[in-house]
């Protein structure tokens, strides 16, 4: 069998091992079968595809999911599938996309690379154990790391003297999918383009800035027609409080994701690459354009991008190309240097220290016996509570498998919550409004439960609740050893209640009594 083929082969099973027995996030009884935000996008979809057009809740037009083309693309699923099926329906779509990035990745550096060389960088791209978790995730972020990888490539040809009409076509496509598929799909389009006006490349800058503008102009002035704003709800929920916070924030997650996620290498080894380019230039006094190559560029400008809204509560998911654009620039500065065998070696201990996430993180401890609570809660609500109004701090899976009308207590769904003026930052979490969450009156409030005090997450204290008439009606086990997952509690005394709690029964749906 071709190595090219069987490092495919390597990266399509990787992927299918997250899917079955993986998690996709340090909160594993929360994301046993994708991620919570993905079920958000599949609440968009199945609305759409029943006739209520692309809301949340039924009559509600707000922008709460910033994946609009995926969300697109999640829809047909609902014409055969509902439940846990429309993940393994995006799972196999995103198996797809990942097979597309990784044909891609293989095809640009195999024009820059020996074989030798070439063969070891697409191994390091499919023994990367966070594209499998991002491929499993049940978003949008491979489509993402697909177009990015594209138009990565495709600016590059066009920079290059001689590109022809068919690179500029797939550059332009590539740029009109990328600004569909996240909320900050403009951001790699903008990298590229001011590349092709670094280089001089007016005719291609011109035609790929036109199906930029056309796009982006097209989408935001639907996004103001139909739901009132120019930038999507999520926007407003995420990027906020001061920049200072965010920065800082972001800077000592960093440091986590390098040191812990796999990124050391690469992000050493561009570092070093960087310095060595800076101290060139200013000793030949040449300008920093006249050397910098368009794979240096996208690491920096991704890396400040990130850095700039703060980071992600999903740690690595919106810095998932550092990883192979880290294997080219270290491959393209040293492949040729060095002897076969070193190569080899570096591979091997850059090999291992990437699959070393196998054992010490914990998204990557594999079990067939998962356990999501909120799958389970959701199923347990559209039973008991059927047409109630529900406040939830987690906006995806309880919504979707309930079927509720549901006020995100987060904000991501909710244009008032979002649009709050806040002093402080919590990454992916930072707007909050419980009073107006209160007077909204919903039924059922879920969220993450304190100790002994019951004091509810999302600003939800006990003595806010109880004086607006609310009491703990369920705990549900955030630890798979329980054997209960879901506990009524309505008749225990707040000891027995607190003593749940430290059993690891650590979330907590309340009941409106008054």
């Amino acid at each position: 069998m071709h190595f090219h083929t069987l490092c495919g082969l390597v990266l399509i099973l990787g992927c299918v091992l997250q899917i079955v027995a993986g998690y996709t996030h340090f909160d594993l009884t929360g994301a046993a079968f994708g991620t919570d935000d993905a079920y958000i996008s599949y609440r968009y979809a199945e609305n759409l595809v029943r006739g209520y057009g692309l809301v949340f809740n039924r009559g509600e037009r707000v922008e709460g999911y910033s994946n609009f083309l995926y969300v697109l693309l999640m829809a047909p699923a609902f014409f055969f599938t509902g439940g846990l099926g429309v993940y393994v329906y995006s799972s196999l779509f995103n198996i797809i996309c990942v097979l597309g990035a990784y044909l891609v990745f293989r095809r640009w550096i195999c024009r820059s690379f020996s074989p030798l060389v070439t063969s070891l960088a697409i191994f390091l791209f499919a023994t990367c154990p966070l594209i499998w978790l991002w491929t499993a995730s049940g978003m949008e972020t491979v489509l993402v790391l697909l177009m990015q990888l594209v138009i990565w490539a495709k600016a590059e040809r066009c920079a290059e003297l001689g590109a022809n009409s068919k690179d500029v076509l797939i550059l332009c496509l590539a740029i009109i999918v990328s600004i569909l598929s996240r909320a900050d799909g403009f951001v790699i389009p903008v990298f590229a383009l001011l590349y092709l006006l670094f280089k001089g490349r007016y005719k291609e800058l011109t035609w790929c800035s036109t199906a930029f503008l056309i796009i982006l102009i097209c989408y935001f002035l639907w996004r103001h027609d139909y739901y009132g704003y120019f930038l999507p709800n999520t926007y407003y929920a995420k990027v906020s409080g001061p920049i200072s916070l965010r920065i800082e924030y972001a800077l000592q997650l960093l440091l986590v994701i390098v040191l812990s996620e796999g990124l050391l290498f690469y992000f050493m080894g561009v570092l070093v690459v960087l310095i060595v380019q800076w101290i060139g230039v200013l000793r030949h006094r040449l300008s920093f354009l006249e050397t910098a190559s368009f794979d240096r560029i996208l690491f920096i400008g991704i890396l400040a991008y990130w850095i700039y809204i703060g980071g992600d509560n999903f740690h690595e998911r919106f810095l998932l190309l550092l990883y192979p654009l880290g294997i080219y620039i270290l491959f393209r500065n040293i492949g040729h240097i060095l002897p076969k065998g070193t190569l080899v070696s570096l591979v091997s201990i850059f090999a291992i220290f990437q699959l070393g996430v196998l054992l010490t993180d914990a998204r990557f401890h594999y079990t067939l016996h998962k356990y999501d609570r909120w799958v389970v809660l959701g199923e347990y609500l559209a039973r008991q509570h059927a047409g109630q109004v529900l406040a939830i701090d987690a906006a995806g899976k309880v919504p979707f498998f309930s079927d509720l009308k549901t006020i995100d207590m987060f904000g991501l769904n909710d244009a008032f919550i979002a649009h709050q003026n806040v002093p402080t930052f919590v990454v992916g979490h930072n707007t909050t409004a419980p009073a107006y969450v209160l007077s909204r009156r919903p039924a059922l409030i879920a969220a993450g439960v304190d100790g002994a005090d019951l004091n509810l997450g999302a600003g939800m204290k006990r003595d806010l609740y109880l004086q607006a008439g609310y009491e703990v009606k369920y705990l549900v086990s955030t630890d798979a050893a329980n054997a209960e997952s879901i506990i009524d509690v309505s008749g225990l005394d707040r000891p027995s209640v607190g003593a749940l709690v430290e059993k690891g029964y650590k979330y907590a749906v309340l009941q409106k009594t008054h």
